[in-house]
């Protein structure tokens, strides 16, 4: 899944995701614009609860996300730097 561009100021950003399947072809994606962001990560948290409804909406239950966003790896783990996870 993918974060665009977040403008503070305006408290606006926009996310999507692809999801292929395991030979790399595309079999859903999506797009969405959220109000009243606070910061990139909430973009990006927003990005990611959406996209998994979305999928296993339509049937996929089996996902494996990536993500640029290693503060959101370490929140959804629960592995934080430091602690000795």
């Amino acid at each position: 899944m993918w974060t665009g561009p977040f403008k503070i100021a305006a408290d606006v950003a926009g996310g999507g995701g692809i999801l292929h399947d395991h030979k790399g072809i595309c079999v859903l994606a999506f797009a969405k614009n959220y109000q009243g962001v606070i910061s990139a990560l909430d973009a990006e948290a927003r990005t990611l609860r959406d996209g998994l409804m979305i999928y296993c909406n339509n049937g996929f239950l089996d996902i494996m996300v990536e993500t640029d966003s290693l503060n959101l790896v370490h929140i959804v783990t629960g592995h934080t730097p430091g602690r000795g996870n």
